[in-house]
């Protein structure tokens, strides 16, 4: 494990007992909700529910979290759902503001009332956000309410990408191998060529350790090989000899994300819509499982 990455294992850990929100940030896929499942397992409320929420879902509506009163039936919503434990907000940022005034509600007074009901309920549950934006250029914007920014960034936990940490790319690449070949049972692959580990400490990795778990993944589902070679890592370039620099990658990133910019500002003049939020988040390795 890397200098930068242990310093956020520390982090976490002093963390995980201390009461209150924590925001986790970090650019999509270095696995935000692994680290909020990582203070799950190491805290007191390891026996309790860990109730993930993707925020991004455009399905998620307002009884699905606090939950609603029917005249035919009672829905209990994620909140309520999570008892005494830890509700996860994944890509917080993506919830319109009027949903955030709520939330903001919920942190302030620890409680929350069904869609539709009167009554109070008291919630015992830890929350912790997490985000790829910039929260505060979004609370600048006007897209992110003041207040809930003001109450969740207390205590911050930051995940440097990758890129930042070369020192992991390999020790996670051949945990995925062994990972993927025993599942697959394809147990003659174990590892990679010379030019595969140089080509994996080249790459920026845009999509960080989900990106390098998807590639992985597929590189030993294709390999014929006991050794990965680049081709079956990268196969969009025909040779290693045609693979680019580590500052290739990343001008062509920078070129992706200023046209990608370019495009969501477009949009929002035209039919201002709220920003998009990131993809889903994968970080370091998989957390073990508590046996039952």
């Amino acid at each position: 494990m890397s200098q930068a990455m242990r310093q956020v294992e520390m982090l976490l850990r002093r963390v995980a007992d201390i009461e209150g929100s924590l925001l986790i940030t970090g650019e999509s896929g270095v696995g935000k909700e692994v680290a909020a499942k990582f203070i799950h397992q190491i805290s007191a409320r390891a026996d309790e529910p860990f109730v993930p929420v993707d925020c991004a879902a455009e399905t998620l509506l307002e009884g699905e979290l606090f939950g609603h009163e029917r005249a035919a039936a009672r829905h209990h919503g994620f909140v309520e759902r999570a008892g005494n434990g830890i509700l996860f907000l994944d890509e917080i940022a993506a919830l319109p503001n009027w949903m955030q005034a709520k939330l903001l509600r919920l942190v302030q007074e620890r409680a929350f009332t069904r869609l539709g009901g009167e009554t109070v309920i008291k919630s015992g549950a830890r929350i912790i956000f997490a985000t790829s934006a910039d929260l505060e250029a979004y609370v600048a914007e006007g897209h992110f309410h003041r207040g809930l920014y003001d109450r969740i960034n207390v205590i911050a936990v930051a995940i440097p990408p990758l890129r930042n940490r070369t020192d992991d790319i390999l020790p996670y690449a051949q945990r995925f191998v062994h990972e993927f070949a025993e599942r697959n049972f394809r147990c003659d692959v174990r590892g990679f060529t010379a030019e595969a580990e140089q080509a994996l400490l080249q790459h920026a990795w845009p999509g960080n350790v989900y990106e390098l778990r998807n590639r992985v993944e597929r590189a030993v589902r294709m390999s014929a090989a006991a050794l990965i070679d680049a081709e079956g890592l990268f196969p969009e370039f025909s040779t290693v000899s045609t693979f680019p620099t580590l500052k290739d990658v990343r001008d062509r990133v920078e070129r992706e994300q200023i046209r990608a910019a370019l495009r969501e500002a477009d949009r929002r003049e035209i039919d201002g819509n709220e920003p998009p939020a990131g993809l889903p988040p994968a970080w370091m390795l998989a957390v073990k499982k508590r046996s039952s």
